[in-house]
């Protein structure tokens, strides 16, 4: 399916293809750069089903790099993020958003993560 890959190390928002097994969104939010991905939690949830998936404790862990989606909280989201949609079942489907949508959302930043004290 149609996912949008937020790469806040290099700056970059890519389209990717994601397979069914939930165990893909683990792949696409781990990066080389950062520490692995154990728990992802939503970020974002849309009203047309899209829903952006980070790590669920980005925070605790040292030299995340964060970006900003403007969530209404301001607050800002650490490592990868993933977009897909979702249906009425709750399975995630293609993005319904379109790059240029989510690059006029995504604000990047210089901010890193230290980690749990």
């Amino acid at each position: 399916m149609r996912g949008i890959l937020i790469n806040p190390w290099t700056k970059e928002i890519t389209e990717v293809q994601v397979g069914s097994d939930y165990r893909e969104i683990y792949r696409f939010l781990s990066n080389p750069l950062g520490p692995k991905v154990e728990t992802f939690c939503v970020g974002v949830k849309w009203s047309n089903g899209d829903t952006l998936y980070v790590d669920d404790e980005g925070y605790l862990k040292a030299g995340m790099r964060l970006f900003d989606i403007g969530r209404l909280d301001d607050w800002k989201l650490a490592g990868n993020g993933l977009i897909l949609g979702c249906d009425n079942e709750g399975e995630s489907t293609d993005a319904k958003l379109l790059m240029t949508e989510v690059q006029c959302l995504v604000k990047w930043t210089n901010l890193v993560t230290t980690g749990a004290d």
